[in-house]
This record gives structure tokens, sequence and C-alpha cells, in this order.
């Protein structure tokens, strides 16, 4: 059906040639793998080891497995003259038979000198499941031009333990280009062999920096061994390496300790996380992963002086503005963090949590007049969510920056908030002076933060005066927040204005009418009795028009929340059926061009009535079986064996044409009733969205 269907099952995705499917090839491997293997003669199994199909080759290698004719595969492996296949399933079969053992040492010897890489390489990993095997061949492949050879000689030096291995690993690592990441890998997994982790320490001051990489790599796969407690302690002298790229692994290596090993109070890697966040307040070039993982490990350990280290990052000036406001945020929830970790989203447990206010209350007050306008933005808010209190000064010049026509609008609001939340004698004026200012949100916020009559009076002024669509749903949500009667007969008056027939103050304020309506009717009879009237004259006009029952939703949405809404609502899941680029799912309608193609009371009944008009080639198919079953879904294709349907998760139903009764077309969408998925703020919001969508789709 195209795309990834969202039901935790994948896709199966099949590459055919239709024109081979009855070539002579074919048959030939169906009926091997019918007759099987286990009647064959150890010549024949011998001549399959090198059949073009893998399956044939692997039923012949575990049959001769099966047998223990370890003598057969041998002759074939040490054979120079045999298929190149055929050599490397006897080494396959011969790691079968020794996995765990010794092997055959010396015809082990031979195949790792043999000309061909392939055989060398199949060797190699056969060597990696051995108990015992010299290192000395493998250190000699790692000085190979072949960087295939020298990845898995590397591979296997893990399991063969050895001075001269791990000095020659290193010598690798040390002539290591950035981009050869996966060599880097197999020596570091070649190093992670080493039962003594001090010996990786050491290596935190060696002058190649490969070097190091690889070390810490080493040291997060021991403790992925289960070697924590020394690990963490071997791993904190690389957190403060010169190069970005050492330091930050570092970081991301003890950082993740904390979920693979848990975290408590007194957790055995207290003192490396307590190391991880000393580096915020001063130390220079660390990388945003670095930051992120040290604020994550300030909150997880949560005391005050873990606090005081995030604000103090939080005021420097030498590092990214975003991961100052990303500290800010951290101080902000401290007491509460939330269930998802900050880094990476995956679930925590906080305990003990303290109020860091005391804490970091001078730092905030300091960053209120920090030179960057959104760091002071922030910092005001965290100061009002941790309760530290301004001066009289300070509420001053808070005022002064809400009347600063010029400052940054973000800035202004927070200085709003923080003066409201302070009942500052400075409120009024700086109230005053945002009603009057150009930022729509900035005059929204001092609506709300007016007295009644005087919000009456601007609420007025925005319904009659404003053309800005959100400032007028905003000051109707606003009237019924007052829960005064004359707020009440306001509404009441807008609730008559939307009834047919009269000129009222437009649709677009239509849902935050009813929504404001059905908050107060129960308090205010005359809400009560406008909003009955114009239900009734809906439902006369739902009678032949379902649609009128859904009006408020046609216009007035937020595109942005609307996009939002199709790319990541997990329950609409829009992007498993439909595609808005030219990458995605083809089960349903390609959107790129619906702005432009349909209307929007088209694209509305498509949401909320989506078998009301179906495109011929969307409609669903029923079959019936059998064996008594019903089957429905999307046609896809059929040919002379199968009928192909997509149902409504995108998940292809296969059915025998022999097993096919009946074959009924239905008038019914496999789109799910969106308006049992979203509420009708979300569906304004999607119309407005996919109205705009006028791209002309690739042919």
């Amino acid at each position: 059906g195209g795309g990834y269907p969202l039901n935790q099952k994948g896709a199966i995705w099949k590459i055919d040639v239709p024109r081979a499917s009855d070539s002579s090839a074919r048959r030939n491997t169906w009926q091997l793998l019918k007759d099987g293997f286990r009647h064959r003669q150890i010549d024949q199994l011998a001549e399959l080891l090198s059949h073009s199909d893998q399956r044939v080759r692997l039923g012949a290698q575990f049959e001769l497995v099966r047998r223990d004719d370890q003598d057969m595969l041998i002759a074939i492996a040490e054979d120079t003259d045999a298929p190149q296949l055929a050599r490397i399933h006897s080494i396959w079969g011969l790691g079968q038979l020794t996995r765990g053992s010794t092997g055959p040492v010396a015809l082990l010897h031979d195949l790792l000198r043999d000309s061909d890489p392939q055989v060398q390489i199949a060797t190699l990993r056969l060597v990696r499941e051995l108990r015992e095997f010299s290192p000395e061949p493998l250190v000699r492949l790692l000085e190979s031009p072949n960087q295939h050879l020298q990845f898995h000689a590397a591979m296997a030096l893990r399991q063969h333990v050895s001075e001269v291995g791990h000095g020659a690993l290193i010598e690798r690592a040390a002539t290591l280009e950035p981009d050869e990441v996966y060599l880097r890998h197999a020596c570091a997994w070649g190093l992670s062999g080493v039962s003594d982790p001090q010996f990786l320490k050491r290596l935190a001051v060696h002058p190649s920096v490969m070097v190091r990489l690889c070390a810490v790599l080493a040291l997060r796969q021991q403790y992925d061994a289960g070697n924590i407690l020394a690990t963490g302690k071997w791993l904190a002298p690389f957190l403060f390496d010169s190069e970005v790229l050492v330091s930050t692994e570092a970081a991301r290596a003890i950082y993740e300790m904390t979920f693979r090993y848990g975290f408590s109070g007194d957790s055995d890697i207290r003192g490396e996380l307590e190391t991880l966040v000393s580096a915020l307040p001063g130390t220079k070039n660390l990388s945003a992963a670095f930051v992120r993982r040290a604020i994550g490990a300030g909150v997880l350990l949560g005391d005050s002086s873990h606090a005081q280290a995030v604000a103090a990052y939080a005021i420097r000036h030498d590092v990214p503005v975003e991961l100052r406001r990303e500290a800010l945020a951290a101080l902000r929830t401290w007491k509460e963090p939330g269930k998802l970790d900050r880094v990476d989203g995956r679930r925590r447990r906080f305990s003990n949590r303290i109020d860091p206010s005391t804490a970091v209350s001078a730092s905030l007050v300091r960053l209120f007049r920090d030179r960057d306008a959104s760091v002071r933005a922030s910092a005001l808010e965290t100061s009002r969510a941790l309760k530290v209190k301004f001066s009289d000064a300070d509420m001053e010049e808070l005022g002064s920056i809400v009347a600063d026509a010029g400052a940054d609008n973000e800035l202004r609001l927070q200085s709003l908030n923080s003066l409201k939340a302070q009942n500052s004698a400075w409120l009024d004026d700086a109230v005053v002076a945002a009603l009057a200012s150009k930022s729509a949100r900035l005059r929204m916020r001092a609506r709300e933060l007016l007295h009644e009559e005087l919000a009456l009076r601007e609420i007025d002024q925005v319904l009659s005066g404003t053309e800005n669509t959100r400032e007028r749903q905003h000051a109707v949500m606003l009237l019924a927040r007052l829960k005064s009667v004359i707020a009440d007969r306001r509404i009441a008056r807008l609730v008559t204005e939307q009834l047919p027939g009269s000129e009222g103050s437009g649709k677009t304020i239509l849902l935050e009418v009813i929504e404001a309506a059905l908050l107060r009717q129960k308090q205010n009879p005359v809400v009560a009795e406008a909003y009955a009237a114009l239900e009734q004259a809906r439902a006369e006009a739902a009678s032949e028009n379902p649609l009128a029952n859904w009006n408020e939703c046609l216009i007035g949405g937020d595109e942005q929340r609307g996009e939002q809404i199709f790319k990541t609502h997990l329950t609409a899941a829009c992007t498993r059926c439909h595609r808005v680029t030219d990458k995605g799912s083809t089960v349903g309608p390609d959107l790129r061009s619906v702005g432009a193609v349909r209307k929007r009371d088209h694209i509305l009944r498509a949401l909320v009535d989506p078998s009301a008009d179906i495109e011929p080639k969307y409609k669903t198919q029923m079959l019936v079986l059998s064996s008594g079953k019903v089957v429905q879904g999307l046609p896809l294709r059929k040919t002379k064996q199968e009928t192909v349907l997509a149902s409504a998760q995108g998940k292809e139903i296969k059915v025998l044409n022999d097993e096919i009764e009946d074959s009924l077309e239905q008038k019914i969408s496999i789109m799910p009733d969106m308006k049992k998925t979203l509420t009708r703020r979300e569906l304004r919001d999607l119309v407005a969205w996919l109205a705009t969508l006028k791209s002309k789709p690739a042919p």
C-alpha cells in the first residue's frame, strides 16, 4: 500500500521481476527447497554449497553440520580451486561445529593467509567465536591495505586479549581519519576486551585524539558488560579533554549509565554526574550535547549546588544563547521536572526535590539585565516559576520595558507578566502601554489584566473594529472569563448575531461564540435562551446539509497548529495514508494541491464525513469468502491468483481469488471519521492548513 503503516508491525517490501516468475532457475530452486536436503549424498551437498540461491546454500551447509561432517567442510574450505561461495559456507559450517572450542587451528592460520579477502573475512568471523586463538595473525591483518580485513581483525582481537594486540589496536587507532567510523568502532571494540580499565584510563593523556576517543568508546562497551562501578571512575578524566569529540562522548557515556543501571540519591555514579555538572560554570568549548547532559545531570542530582552550577552556565556570555535558555528552562521546572528526560525523552523518576529559588535568585536577577533579550525574557519566566521577587527599582525597569515600543515583544510580554505576578504599582501604566503595542499577543495579554469595565470597552472595540482573527477569538473567550451579567449579555448578543439572516460579527469567531455560550448558559438564562435558538437553527440547517453542524470549523483556524496536527497527531495519523511532499504514503489521496482543487467545505466534509464524497478509485471493496469471512479495504491490485486490498491501517490484505464467493463495492471510505478523533478546534486548524496546500503534484 505504500508508506509506513503506523500499526507497530512495520511493513515488508517485495522486490521482484514479474516476467521471471516462471523461469527455470526459480522452478529449480523451488524444487530443491521443497525436496529438502536430508536425503542427499555428500557430493551433492558439496555441490549445492555454491548454488546461486543462498537458501539452497544454507540448506546444504546446515545438513553437513547436522551430519557432523567436519572433514568435508575442511576439504572444501582449504581447496583454493573450489568456488568462493562454497568455501565461505564451509567456513561458516566449521564455525557452527567449533563454536566455543579451539577449532582447526592450523587450517585457520592457513585461511587467514588466503589470497581471497572474502575467505579471510569469513575466517576472522569464525575466529571471533573461538575460545582461544593466537593474536599474531590478527595483528598482521590490521596492517592489510584492505579495510574490511582491518575491521574484522580488530573486532576479533577483543576476544583474544593480549598486550601485542592492544598495542597494535592503539597504533591503528592513532592513524585513523575522522571519517573512518567503521574502523574506529572496530578499534574501540577490540580495546574493550582489556580486563584492566586503568589501561584505558591512561590513554586519556595519549597525544592522538582518535586513540582517546576509542578509549572512551571502549570503556562504554565495558559498562555495557556490567562493569559500571569501575567504568564511571575511569571515564571522568575524559570529560575535560581538549577535543570536543572526546569530552562529548564521555558525557554521553556517563549520562547513559543513569538509564542502564538506574539512579538514586546515593547512586554509585553520583560522583561522575557531579563531575559532569561541574563543567558548566567555566569550562570552554563544550558541545551542545555535552551541555544538555550536564544540565540533565544537574536536574537529576537536584541539590542547590547543582542548581547554582546550571544558573552559572545561564549567565555566561561565551556560550550559545539557546543553551543558556535551556539552562533557565531546566531551573524553571527544577522542583517538578516532569516524567520525561530533558535530553532524550525517556521516562524518568525524580525524588527528593528541593526549591532552588534561594540558590539561584541572585543569578536570575542578574540575568534580568542581560544583553540578550530572549535570555532576559526566559529569566523572567523562570523567576516567576520560582517565585523570585524583584525590587521596586526592578519593577520600575520592567514597566519601562513594556512601554518601550522598540523592545523585544517577548521580553515586553514576560515583563508584563512579572509585573502582574508581584502586583506591582507599575502594572496599570504597563497595561496601558501594552494595549497600544503593535504585538497582538501583548495586546491580548493586557486585556486579560484589565478591570471589567475597561476590559468590556476593549472587547467591544476589538469585535467592532479589529480585523485580527486571533484577537477577535480571544476577545470572545475573555467575555466568558469575566463571568459577569454585562459580559453574558454580550455573549448572548454574539450568539444571536450568528443566527441565519443576521448581520453578525463573522464566522471566524463562531466556534468561540459557541464555546463561550456553553461555559455561561447554566449561569445566565439569557445566554441559555440565545444558545438554544442557535442550536435549533443549526439543527434545521443540518437536516438539509449535515455539514451545517460543523460550520464553525470552516474558517478561523490556525495554519501552523493545523500543520502540526497533520504531521504529529498520533491518533489521527494523517501521514499514514496521505502525502504532502514527494515522499509518503499513497494509500489515500495526494494532498499537495488539495487547497487549489477543493473548497474548504469539501475539505471539512472529507474530515467529518469521509464516506459522503469518495473518488471512484478510493471506494472500498467488500469480499465475501467461501469460509464465511468478510474482508474489506481499498483495492490495490488484482492478479490471476489473488486480490490485494489495503486496510484502514495501510496494511495489505491478500486474498486468493479461488476463495472469493462475492465482491461488493462499498460507498464507505477507509479513512477514519476525524470528528471522533479531533476536537472542533483541531478540525478548524487542520482545515485552515490543508486549504493552503496548492502545490502541483509531480506527474
